[in-house]
């Protein structure tokens, strides 16, 4: 894979998490998480500014486990942490899908057609 469709290829990602978290297919902890871990890698300086929130609420939650983390959490603290992370999603819910509602655009321009539609 060429560099162009490397990069290519984590835009159509980064477009399909930030359709994701705004459907409400993806968590707002995981889709941002996600967002912030690739924003570099899009190349799109001009749009570092549009990550803003996304790398704060990623921050803000780096102390919830989800995903792979969760198998090495005890039960009972999973439980305390579940009570956490759906305050923390019901809370920044908003915040998120407008940060993402206004990066799809940016990201649908940047993104070749056929991996995008």
């Amino acid at each position: 894979m060429s560099h162009a469709e490397y990069i290519d290829l984590q835009r159509s990602r980064a477009l399909d998490a930030a359709r994701a978290i705004v459907s409400g297919q993806r968590s707002v902890i995981d889709g941002c998480r996600y967002l912030a871990g690739i924003r570099f890698e899009l190349e799109l300086p001009d749009l570092l500014d549009d990550f803003n929130m996304i790398v704060g609420i990623e921050s803000e939650s780096d102390h919830l486990p989800v995903g792979d983390t969760r198998k090495y959490w005890a039960a009972d603290a999973l439980q305390q942490k579940d009570i956490e992370i759906a305050e923390f999603e019901n809370y920044y819910r908003k915040h998120a899908i407008e940060a993402c509602a206004a990066l799809i655009p940016k990201l649908e321009k940047s993104c070749p057609t056929i991996r995008c539609s």
